[in-house]
């Protein structure tokens, strides 16, 4: 593992920029204003009143699907232009962020929730964030290809790499999907009797 790390500079590179933003959110929930505070831990408690109650509804899917749907078209077409690494980087990197927010919302209501509860429910946005992070290291991995093709000269089996570039976006949706529908239908079932 060690060894493939220090082979894979970009992989290295984009864990460590995610491990330290995930921390970076979870650490600002203190200097976050009161309101804000208040806001997001209303929306926490809202969802988890709603799987207290059962209350999942269908709009839930699409209010869920649709964002990481987009995102994940946008990171991967963003792979295939020559200046989309940063734009790639700055979009992943706030859905960490924002999800590091989330986890430290829920360790700040732990009187509330057992640490039970918190891993079992933050697990379906960590599978979320890994499948994204393979993402963004193969969009990362394309968009240098594009580079030293056009600035390098370098040759490169293109239809080979655009084949695996297109399979790789199916996997992420299929995931997405299979995520939604246990996050949805399995989860809550799990959660009632973790906390309540």
């Amino acid at each position: 593992m060690i060894t493939f790390i220090k082979k894979n500079k970009l992989f290295s590179f984009i864990f460590i920029l995610t491990i330290i933003t995930f921390f970076s959110g979870i650490l600002c929930s203190s200097i976050i204003d009161s309101n804000t505070k208040k806001e997001i831990s209303s929306n926490l408690l809202n969802m988890v009143n709603n799987i207290k109650n059962n209350n999942i509804k269908l709009s839930f899917i699409k209010d869920y699907l649709l964002p990481n749907s987009i995102l994940i078209l946008i990171i991967w077409t963003l792979g295939i232009s020559i200046i989309g690494i940063p734009i790639i980087l700055i979009l992943f990197l706030f859905k960490v962020f924002i999800y590091g927010l989330e986890v430290s919302f829920l360790l700040l209501n732990i009187s509330n929730y057992s640490i039970l509860f918190i891993i079992v429910f933050c697990i379906p946005k960590l599978i979320i964030i890994s499948i994204l992070f393979l993402l963004v290291l193969y969009a990362c991995y394309f968009s240098i290809i594009f580079i030293r093709m056009i600035f390098f000269h370098k040759s490169y089996s293109i239809r080979n790499i655009i084949k695996r570039y297109i399979k790789l976006l199916l996997i992420c949706y299929f995931i997405i999907i299979l995520v939604l529908l246990i996050e949805f239908f399995i989860l809550p079932k799990v959660l009632i009797f973790l906390v309540f």
